[in-house]
């Protein structure tokens, strides 16, 4: 596999880690079970995803990995200014890889792609980052309609609820 996903359990007021494996379902099974215990209920568990030797499809959903867990980190952790920061660092990365596949897609007429999926997960994620551009440009607009700029939020959290429906198949989170 491309990818090894490492869970680590960490039970309230400790700061390291008392339960370390890469079994998917021991580590639910056993957060699951520590949790039901008496004063445990703060369990939590965390998940590193590990690369290894990947390919150019793979390394592009790495990357869209990345920029989803560091939109994810940066609205769980209150807004921080440097979470904002290293946010859109890797979304400028990921724009600019998207734009490099799209001009060599667009100068070479005839290359025929062989993995329709991960083609199709790159337009996914070429038509969101596309939609949230045009809703954050929307939403600087003086004359702007309400009803119009939830529909885009709504159209852009979709396409994010589908990237993230694909990373967790293919990656086995």
């Amino acid at each position: 596999m491309p990818f090894k996903v490492r869970y680590e359990i960490y039970e309230p007021n400790k700061q390291a880690p008392c339960l370390t494996t890469f079994d998917r379902m021991y580590a639910w099974a056993e957060l699951n079970d520590r949790q039901k215990k008496l004063g445990m209920a703060l369990t939590r568990m965390t998940t590193t995803v590990i690369p290894e030797e990947l390919t150019k499809s793979e390394q592009y959903l790495y990357l869209v990995y990345q920029v989803r867990s560091l939109q994810k980190h940066y609205w769980a952790n209150g807004k921080q200014h440097d979470d904002l920061l290293e946010s859109l660092a890797k979304e400028k990365e990921l724009d600019n890889r998207n734009t490099k596949i799209r001009y060599h897609l667009e100068a070479h007429p005839k290359y025929r792609i062989d993995d329709q999926e991960s083609f199709a997960f790159f337009q996914l994620v070429e038509a969101w980052r596309e939609k949230w551009k045009h809703y954050f440009a929307y939403k600087r607009q003086q004359n702007k309609d309400d009803a119009v700029q939830r529909e885009m939020y709504k159209e852009c959290r979709d396409y994010e609820a589908k990237i993230d429906e694909y990373i967790k198949k293919t990656i086995g989170l």
